[in-house]
């Protein structure tokens, strides 16, 4: 995947602006997020999700994968190949001591008792970002992670929804064919509709 400037600069003062909130900003703007998505009839009729862990200040995620493991509902995460820059697969936790410190820092489902999954579909995705913009595109981290696993057939009934803040929403973002937007983006000040569902 090419390196685009333009996306290196804003993902550079985006990260910036990030790093620079206040733990108790992060805190409510999370938990507000975390409501919206579970108002949603989306959020209510899923059997099977894809959440992630929020680390460096990312809209933290802690009240939704609970509620989703409360319900029942099965809870995939992502985990990266130690040996495949830029590969994820997902893997199954039934319980949040399950989570492992994994590739980055972040914590991933414990290869000993969680495998990876495959041939399974998957009916919503809540995913980070650095940025979007209104019309649902998406502005990653640059390595191409969720784009690679996004772009699997698994995700082609998935309901896709980018969590960000305010702030993290832009006019427009330059898109790349292999660039997979949302269909949904939920901030602490509104829910985002693009395309079809609005």
């Amino acid at each position: 995947m090419r390196h685009c400037p333009e996306k290196q600069n804003q993902r550079a003062t985006m990260l910036k602006s990030r790093r620079s909130l206040d733990d108790d900003v992060v805190c409510q703007a999370s938990r507000t997020i975390a409501k919206e998505i579970m108002a949603l009839p989306h959020w209510k009729q899923a059997r099977r999700m894809l959440l992630y862990i929020a680390v460096r200040n990312e809209v933290g995620t802690m009240d939704l994968v609970n509620d989703a493991l409360h319900r029942d509902v099965q809870v995939l995460l992502p985990r990266c190949r130690p040996d495949e820059p830029g590969i994820m697969d997902m893997a199954c936790i039934h319980d949040i001591h399950q989570l492992r410190p994994g590739a980055y820092g972040i914590p991933e489902p414990d290869p000993v008792v969680c495998r990876p999954l495959h041939d399974i579909y998957v009916d919503m995705a809540l995913i980070p970002g650095v940025a979007f913009d209104r019309e649902g595109r998406r502005l990653g981290y640059g390595g191409g992670y969720y784009d690679r696993l996004l772009g699997d057939r698994h995700f082609d009934r998935c309901f896709l929804i980018g969590l960000a803040y305010d702030f993290q929403i832009v006019d427009e973002l330059p898109c790349e064919p292999w660039d997979k937007q949302v269909d949904a983006i939920v901030t602490e000040k509104e829910v985002i509709w693009p395309n079809t569902y609005k």
